[in-house]
Protein backbone atom coordinates (compact mmCIF):
# COMPACT_ATOMS: atom_id res chain seq x y z
CA UNK A 1 0.00 0.00 0.00
CA UNK A 2 1.78 3.39 -1.11
CA UNK A 3 0.20 5.36 0.98
CA UNK A 4 1.45 2.95 3.84
CA UNK A 5 4.81 2.79 2.16
CA UNK A 6 6.11 6.11 1.49
CA UNK A 7 6.03 6.90 4.97
CA UNK A 8 8.60 4.25 6.03
CA UNK A 9 11.79 4.91 6.46
CA UNK A 10 14.11 4.10 3.12
CA UNK A 11 16.61 1.86 5.38
CA UNK A 12 13.74 -0.69 6.59
CA UNK A 13 12.44 -0.31 3.13
CA UNK A 14 16.33 -2.25 2.06
CA UNK A 15 16.09 -4.56 4.72
CA UNK A 16 15.51 -7.94 3.81
CA UNK A 17 12.72 -9.62 5.90
CA UNK A 18 13.73 -11.67 8.17
CA UNK A 19 12.36 -15.67 8.28
CA UNK A 20 9.62 -14.62 11.12
CA UNK A 21 8.67 -18.72 11.33
CA UNK A 22 11.28 -19.78 13.03
CA UNK A 23 10.09 -22.52 14.03
CA UNK A 24 9.66 -26.28 15.26
CA UNK A 25 6.47 -27.28 12.89
CA UNK A 26 9.30 -28.29 10.28
CA UNK A 27 9.79 -31.51 11.59
CA UNK A 28 14.04 -31.37 12.00
CA UNK A 29 15.78 -33.73 14.74
CA UNK A 30 18.88 -32.58 14.54
CA UNK A 31 19.63 -28.54 14.84
CA UNK A 32 23.09 -27.53 13.74
CA UNK A 33 22.00 -24.30 11.83
CA UNK A 34 21.81 -21.18 14.78
CA UNK A 35 25.06 -22.40 16.73
CA UNK A 36 23.65 -22.90 19.91
CA UNK A 37 24.94 -25.42 23.05
CA UNK A 38 23.41 -28.49 22.21
CA UNK A 39 23.46 -29.11 26.17
CA UNK A 40 20.89 -28.14 28.51
CA UNK A 41 22.55 -26.00 31.16
CA UNK A 42 20.94 -28.05 34.44
CA UNK A 43 18.69 -31.29 34.57
CA UNK A 44 15.20 -30.64 34.66
CA UNK A 45 11.73 -31.47 33.31
CA UNK A 46 11.31 -31.23 29.43
CA UNK A 47 10.41 -27.92 29.92
CA UNK A 48 13.80 -26.81 30.86
CA UNK A 49 15.44 -29.22 28.73
CA UNK A 50 14.58 -26.93 25.55
CA UNK A 51 16.10 -23.82 27.44
CA UNK A 52 19.67 -24.46 25.23
CA UNK A 53 17.52 -23.81 21.78
CA UNK A 54 16.33 -20.76 20.81
CA UNK A 55 12.27 -20.22 20.81
CA UNK A 56 10.00 -19.31 17.66
CA UNK A 57 10.38 -15.59 16.31
CA UNK A 58 6.55 -15.93 16.65
CA UNK A 59 4.66 -19.08 17.62
CA UNK A 60 2.29 -20.33 15.32
CA UNK A 61 -0.47 -21.77 17.65
CA UNK A 62 0.18 -18.45 19.66
CA UNK A 63 -0.67 -16.26 16.63
CA UNK A 64 -3.20 -18.32 15.96
CA UNK A 65 -4.77 -17.93 19.48
CA UNK A 66 -4.72 -14.28 19.52
CA UNK A 67 -5.94 -13.79 16.11
CA UNK A 68 -9.17 -16.13 17.20
CA UNK A 69 -8.81 -14.32 20.79
CA UNK A 70 -9.18 -10.70 19.15
CA UNK A 71 -10.68 -11.42 15.91
CA UNK A 72 -8.19 -10.80 13.49
CA UNK A 73 -5.88 -12.42 11.04
CA UNK A 74 -2.82 -13.99 11.92
CA UNK A 75 -1.17 -11.73 9.50
CA UNK A 76 -1.93 -8.87 11.21
CA UNK A 77 -0.37 -9.71 14.34
CA UNK A 78 3.40 -9.22 15.76
CA UNK A 79 4.46 -10.11 19.24
CA UNK A 80 6.54 -8.29 20.98
CA UNK A 81 8.39 -7.23 24.15
CA UNK A 82 5.45 -5.47 25.54
CA UNK A 83 4.21 -2.08 24.59
CA UNK A 84 7.24 -0.23 24.85
CA UNK A 85 9.09 -1.94 22.51
CA UNK A 86 6.38 -2.14 19.84
CA UNK A 87 6.52 1.84 19.95
CA UNK A 88 10.46 1.71 19.70
CA UNK A 89 9.69 -0.45 16.46
CA UNK A 90 7.24 2.38 14.90
CA UNK A 91 10.13 4.82 15.87
CA UNK A 92 12.63 3.15 14.04
CA UNK A 93 10.70 1.91 11.25
CA UNK A 94 8.90 5.53 10.09
CA UNK A 95 11.00 8.06 11.53
CA UNK A 96 14.23 9.86 10.09
CA UNK A 97 16.89 10.81 12.73
CA UNK A 98 16.86 14.64 12.69
CA UNK A 99 13.99 15.53 10.40
CA UNK A 100 10.81 13.28 11.31
CA UNK A 101 8.84 13.55 14.77
CA UNK A 102 5.83 11.85 17.05
CA UNK A 103 3.07 13.90 18.34
CA UNK A 104 1.14 12.72 21.79
CA UNK A 105 -0.90 14.16 23.94
CA UNK A 106 -0.03 15.70 27.63
CA UNK A 107 -0.10 14.11 29.92
CA UNK A 108 0.94 10.69 28.68
CA UNK A 109 2.86 7.52 29.14
CA UNK A 110 6.67 8.80 29.67
CA UNK A 111 7.57 5.86 27.33
CA UNK A 112 6.99 7.74 23.34
CA UNK A 113 9.29 10.50 23.95
CA UNK A 114 12.17 8.53 25.43
CA UNK A 115 11.98 5.79 22.21
CA UNK A 116 11.99 9.14 19.90
CA UNK A 117 14.62 10.86 21.72
CA UNK A 118 16.87 8.06 21.80
CA UNK A 119 16.42 7.51 17.83
CA UNK A 120 17.17 11.50 17.66
CA UNK A 121 13.17 12.13 16.27
CA UNK A 122 11.48 15.14 17.95
CA UNK A 123 8.33 15.13 19.99
CA UNK A 124 5.70 17.61 19.80
CA UNK A 125 2.22 17.85 22.15
CA UNK A 126 -1.32 18.79 22.27
CA UNK A 127 -2.71 18.85 25.83
CA UNK A 128 -5.78 16.68 26.55
CA UNK A 129 -8.91 18.90 26.90
CA UNK A 130 -8.99 19.84 30.75
CA UNK A 131 -12.62 19.08 31.04
CA UNK A 132 -12.89 15.30 30.37
CA UNK A 133 -9.28 14.83 29.34
CA UNK A 134 -10.86 13.98 26.32
CA UNK A 135 -8.53 14.55 22.89
CA UNK A 136 -8.65 17.82 20.77
CA UNK A 137 -9.26 16.72 17.01
CA UNK A 138 -8.48 20.37 15.83
CA UNK A 139 -5.59 20.72 18.35
CA UNK A 140 -3.90 17.35 16.75
CA UNK A 141 -4.78 18.43 13.25
CA UNK A 142 -3.53 21.70 13.64
CA UNK A 143 -0.20 20.37 15.29
CA UNK A 144 0.61 18.28 12.47
CA UNK A 145 -0.25 21.05 9.94
CA UNK A 146 1.86 23.14 12.07
CA UNK A 147 4.78 19.61 11.40
CA UNK A 148 3.93 18.07 8.53
CA UNK A 149 6.71 15.58 9.36
CA UNK A 150 5.40 14.16 12.45
CA UNK A 151 4.74 10.57 11.33
CA UNK A 152 3.70 8.74 14.36
CA UNK A 153 0.88 10.13 16.66
CA UNK A 154 0.69 8.02 19.89
CA UNK A 155 -2.66 7.98 21.73
CA UNK A 156 -3.32 6.13 24.77
CA UNK A 157 -6.50 4.65 25.64
CA UNK A 158 -7.15 4.59 28.11
CA UNK A 159 -5.26 6.97 28.94
CA UNK A 160 -2.36 7.22 31.58
CA UNK A 161 -2.52 8.65 33.80
CA UNK A 162 -6.05 10.15 33.59
CA UNK A 163 -7.44 6.52 33.14
CA UNK A 164 -9.94 7.67 30.77
CA UNK A 165 -11.00 6.28 27.24
CA UNK A 166 -10.41 8.97 24.65
CA UNK A 167 -13.45 8.94 22.12
CA UNK A 168 -13.22 6.84 19.41
CA UNK A 169 -14.79 8.85 16.68
CA UNK A 170 -12.06 11.35 17.56
CA UNK A 171 -9.27 9.10 17.06
CA UNK A 172 -11.28 7.76 13.60
CA UNK A 173 -11.28 11.57 12.49
CA UNK A 174 -7.57 12.16 12.63
CA UNK A 175 -6.95 8.73 11.45
CA UNK A 176 -9.28 9.48 8.33
CA UNK A 177 -7.77 13.23 7.54
CA UNK A 178 -4.24 11.75 8.31
CA UNK A 179 -4.41 9.34 6.14
CA UNK A 180 -1.42 9.16 3.82
CA UNK A 181 0.92 11.41 6.20
CA UNK A 182 0.99 9.50 9.78
CA UNK A 183 0.01 6.63 11.23
CA UNK A 184 -1.91 6.60 13.96
CA UNK A 185 -0.58 4.57 17.24
CA UNK A 186 -3.46 3.36 19.50
CA UNK A 187 -2.08 2.47 22.90
CA UNK A 188 -4.89 -0.21 24.25
CA UNK A 189 -2.74 -1.70 27.34
CA UNK A 190 -5.76 -1.13 29.76
CA UNK A 191 -8.64 -1.97 27.10
CA UNK A 192 -9.89 -4.82 29.01
CA UNK A 193 -10.71 -2.67 32.11
CA UNK A 194 -12.99 -0.85 29.57
CA UNK A 195 -15.71 -2.89 28.51
CA UNK A 196 -14.79 -1.10 25.27
CA UNK A 197 -14.79 -2.54 21.60
CA UNK A 198 -11.14 -2.53 20.11
CA UNK A 199 -9.81 0.06 17.71
CA UNK A 200 -8.48 -2.80 16.22
CA UNK A 201 -11.92 -3.73 14.67
CA UNK A 202 -11.39 -0.24 12.37
CA UNK A 203 -8.04 -1.51 10.72
CA UNK A 204 -9.30 -2.84 7.36
CA UNK A 205 -10.95 0.87 6.67
CA UNK A 206 -8.33 2.71 8.52
CA UNK A 207 -5.05 1.19 7.65
CA UNK A 208 -2.83 3.93 9.19
CA UNK A 209 -3.90 2.89 12.35
CA UNK A 210 -1.81 0.44 14.78
CA UNK A 211 -3.16 -1.43 18.35
CA UNK A 212 -1.02 -1.86 20.25
CA UNK A 213 -2.25 -4.60 23.59
CA UNK A 214 -0.48 -6.02 26.39
CA UNK A 215 -0.65 -9.26 28.37
CA UNK A 216 0.87 -6.91 31.65
CA UNK A 217 -1.77 -4.98 33.40
CA UNK A 218 -5.02 -6.83 32.06
CA UNK A 219 -3.30 -10.47 32.50
CA UNK A 220 -1.18 -10.26 34.86
CA UNK A 221 1.83 -10.90 33.13
CA UNK A 222 3.73 -8.34 34.05
CA UNK A 223 6.99 -10.36 34.73
CA UNK A 224 6.92 -11.94 31.33
CA UNK A 225 6.78 -8.31 29.40
CA UNK A 226 4.90 -9.23 26.46
CA UNK A 227 3.14 -7.43 23.90
CA UNK A 228 0.86 -7.25 20.63
CA UNK A 229 1.26 -5.04 17.68
CA UNK A 230 -2.42 -5.13 15.72
CA UNK A 231 -1.76 -3.53 12.47
CA UNK A 232 -2.40 -3.81 8.56
CA UNK A 233 -0.12 -6.77 7.44
CA UNK A 234 2.32 -4.38 5.04
CA UNK A 235 3.03 -2.52 8.25
CA UNK A 236 3.58 -5.66 10.15
CA UNK A 237 6.05 -7.27 7.37
CA UNK A 238 8.10 -3.29 8.12
CA UNK A 239 7.91 -3.84 12.08
CA UNK A 240 9.10 -7.77 11.56
CA UNK A 241 12.28 -6.39 9.74
CA UNK A 242 13.35 -4.50 12.86
CA UNK A 243 12.23 -6.94 15.35
CA UNK A 244 14.95 -8.65 17.48
CA UNK A 245 15.64 -12.21 16.59
CA UNK A 246 13.82 -13.61 19.33
CA UNK A 247 11.83 -11.64 21.51
CA UNK A 248 10.07 -14.01 23.38
CA UNK A 249 11.96 -16.37 25.71
CA UNK A 250 10.65 -19.84 26.22
CA UNK A 251 9.56 -19.41 29.96
CA UNK A 252 7.16 -16.41 28.44
CA UNK A 253 5.58 -18.45 25.14
CA UNK A 254 4.77 -21.54 28.38
CA UNK A 255 3.02 -18.83 30.19
CA UNK A 256 1.33 -17.15 27.41
CA UNK A 257 0.44 -20.59 26.16
CA UNK A 258 -1.41 -21.16 29.59
CA UNK A 259 -3.00 -17.71 29.79
CA UNK A 260 -4.77 -18.55 26.36
CA UNK A 261 -6.21 -21.82 27.25
CA UNK A 262 -10.10 -21.38 28.25
CA UNK A 263 -9.01 -21.83 31.40
CA UNK A 264 -6.36 -19.21 31.69
CA UNK A 265 -8.77 -17.14 29.67
CA UNK A 266 -11.65 -17.43 32.28
CA UNK A 267 -9.34 -16.92 35.22
CA UNK A 268 -8.21 -13.72 34.10
CA UNK A 269 -11.97 -12.37 32.96
CA UNK A 270 -12.84 -13.34 36.74
CA UNK A 271 -9.26 -11.70 38.22
CA UNK A 272 -10.21 -8.37 35.85
CA UNK A 273 -13.86 -8.90 37.21
CA UNK A 274 -11.58 -8.23 41.06
CA UNK A 275 -10.06 -5.25 40.01
CA UNK A 276 -13.28 -3.97 38.86
CA UNK A 277 -15.03 -4.46 42.24
CA UNK A 278 -12.36 -2.89 43.93
CA UNK A 279 -11.91 0.15 41.76
CA UNK A 280 -15.34 0.67 42.05
CA UNK A 281 -15.35 0.32 45.86
CA UNK A 282 -11.73 2.15 46.55
CA UNK A 283 -13.18 5.20 44.32
CA UNK A 284 -16.27 5.55 46.69
CA UNK A 285 -14.19 5.50 49.85
CA UNK A 286 -11.61 8.18 48.45
CA UNK A 287 -14.60 10.56 47.54
CA UNK A 288 -15.44 10.61 51.49
CA UNK A 289 -12.29 11.46 52.59
CA UNK A 290 -11.62 15.18 53.33
CA UNK A 291 -8.05 14.90 52.32
CA UNK A 292 -9.56 14.55 48.81
CA UNK A 293 -10.75 17.07 45.70
CA UNK A 294 -11.80 14.44 43.24
CA UNK A 295 -12.04 11.00 42.04
CA UNK A 296 -12.30 11.49 38.11
CA UNK A 297 -13.95 8.22 36.18
CA UNK A 298 -11.93 5.25 35.31
CA UNK A 299 -11.83 2.75 32.88
CA UNK A 300 -8.59 1.62 33.68
CA UNK A 301 -7.31 -0.67 37.01
CA UNK A 302 -6.08 2.83 38.55
CA UNK A 303 -7.59 5.89 39.74
CA UNK A 304 -6.59 9.46 38.97
CA UNK A 305 -7.13 11.32 42.18
CA UNK A 306 -6.83 15.34 42.76
CA UNK A 307 -6.04 15.46 46.42
CA UNK A 308 -4.93 18.57 48.82
CA UNK A 309 -2.05 18.06 49.06
CA UNK A 310 -0.36 15.51 46.59
CA UNK A 311 3.72 15.15 47.51
CA UNK A 312 2.64 15.42 51.68
CA UNK A 313 0.30 12.77 50.71
CA UNK A 314 2.79 10.49 47.97
CA UNK A 315 5.17 10.87 51.27
CA UNK A 316 3.43 9.79 53.55
CA UNK A 317 2.47 6.60 51.96
CA UNK A 318 5.81 6.37 50.65
CA UNK A 319 7.06 6.33 54.48
CA UNK A 320 4.06 3.90 55.24
CA UNK A 321 5.34 1.11 52.45
CA UNK A 322 2.67 2.12 50.24
CA UNK A 323 3.33 3.47 46.71
CA UNK A 324 1.29 5.73 44.77
CA UNK A 325 2.57 7.76 41.85
CA UNK A 326 2.61 11.35 42.01
CA UNK A 327 1.08 13.10 39.08
CA UNK A 328 0.97 16.75 40.89
CA UNK A 329 2.82 18.39 37.66
CA UNK A 330 -0.46 18.12 35.62
CA UNK A 331 -1.91 21.66 34.74
CA UNK A 332 -5.67 21.05 34.86
CA UNK A 333 -5.25 18.55 38.04
CA UNK A 334 -2.77 20.24 40.30
CA UNK A 335 -1.80 17.89 43.26
CA UNK A 336 -3.15 14.71 41.37
CA UNK A 337 -2.15 10.86 42.56
CA UNK A 338 -2.48 8.01 40.54
CA UNK A 339 -3.28 5.09 42.27
CA UNK A 340 -3.31 1.12 40.67
CA UNK A 341 -6.05 -1.09 42.33
CA UNK A 342 -4.36 -4.19 44.10
CA UNK A 343 -5.92 -6.73 46.14
CA UNK A 344 -8.39 -5.90 49.10
CA UNK A 345 -5.83 -5.85 51.54
CA UNK A 346 -3.76 -3.84 49.37
CA UNK A 347 -6.36 -1.25 48.96
CA UNK A 348 -7.25 -1.37 52.45
CA UNK A 349 -3.63 -0.60 53.81
CA UNK A 350 -3.52 2.53 51.75
CA UNK A 351 -6.81 3.59 52.58
CA UNK A 352 -5.65 3.67 56.04
CA UNK A 353 -2.76 5.57 55.57
CA UNK A 354 -4.82 8.61 53.48
CA UNK A 355 -7.19 7.96 56.68
CA UNK A 356 -4.49 8.53 59.04
CA UNK A 357 -3.19 12.09 56.64
CA UNK A 358 -6.44 13.19 55.95
CA UNK A 359 -6.53 12.81 60.17
CA UNK A 360 -3.82 14.66 60.99
CA UNK A 361 -4.66 17.54 58.45
CA UNK A 362 -8.04 18.22 59.92
CA UNK A 363 -8.66 21.96 60.86
CA UNK A 364 -8.65 21.66 64.99
CA UNK A 365 -10.77 24.14 67.35
CA UNK A 366 -9.15 27.09 69.33
CA UNK A 367 -6.71 25.95 71.95
CA UNK A 368 -5.77 22.69 69.80
CA UNK A 369 -9.24 21.06 70.32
Amino acid sequence: MDEILRLVRPAVLDLTPLDLARTEEYGARIRLDVNENPYPPYPGTPAQQELNRYPERQPRPLLDAFADFYGVPRECLLFTRDVDEAADLLVRSFCVEGRDAILQTRPTVAIYPHVARVQGVGVVEVPLLPSGFQLDPDGVLAMHAANPQTKLLFLCSPNDPTSNLLEREDILRIATELFGTAIIVVDHRFLDYSGAESLATAIPAHPNIVVLRSMSAEYGLAGERFGIAIAHPEVIDLLGRVLAFCPLSRNAIRALTQVMTLLGVLRSAVNIGKVLTERTRVARVLAGSSAVVRVFPSDANFLFVQVRDASGLVDMMTQSGVKIADGSTFPAAPDAVRISIGTPAENNAMLAVLDQYAEERKPRGFGGR
